[in-house]
């Protein structure tokens, strides 16, 4: 159970967390899923509430500890990038034991293919980057 200064994002965050896959079962593709489901979901949580910025990087600081490796992301959950992404995959290739890459499916003019890199950490894959594919075809660095 993750304790959070507000009882209301506690109570929000582990009932969200009670739904989730046990970490050492998650596919890379559900890792994804979860993780993007998640972020649209505390993103949504904190717009309709209007609530100042600290819970909400509280929350996704969570979320990421949870499904992303412990690289530095100081700028990576500032409320876009992923959020409001499409959970639909549309491809998900292992390249080697412990590496993956997923590819979500283009379902809205807005969103674009995103393609997630994930490291397999011990028994659990952890997003590492994700990338977005550009205009001219070409995949570009995105913010988590």
């Amino acid at each position: 159970m993750i304790q959070f200064d507000d009882s209301l994002d506690t109570e929000y965050f582990n009932a969200w967390l009670e739904e989730t896959l046990p970490d050492m079962e998650r596919t890379p593709a559900e890792t994804v899923v979860e993780f993007i489901k998640l972020c649209n979901s505390v993103a949504k949580y904190f717009n309709y509430k209007l609530v100042d910025n600290s819970r909400f990087d509280k929350l996704m600081k969570a979320v990421f500890a949870k499904y992303c490796t412990s690289k530095n992301r100081q700028y990576e959950y500032s409320g876009r990038g992923t959020y409001y992404t499409g959970t639909e995959i549309a491809s998900c290739i292992f390249l080697s034991e412990k590496k993956a890459e997923v590819e979500t499916a283009k379902v809205k003019k807005l969103s674009p293919v995103r393609r997630y890199s994930l490291l397999k950490q011990g028994k659990i894959w952890k997003i590492e980057s994700v990338e977005y594919l550009a205009g001219n075809n070409k995949w570009e660095w995105d913010s988590l």
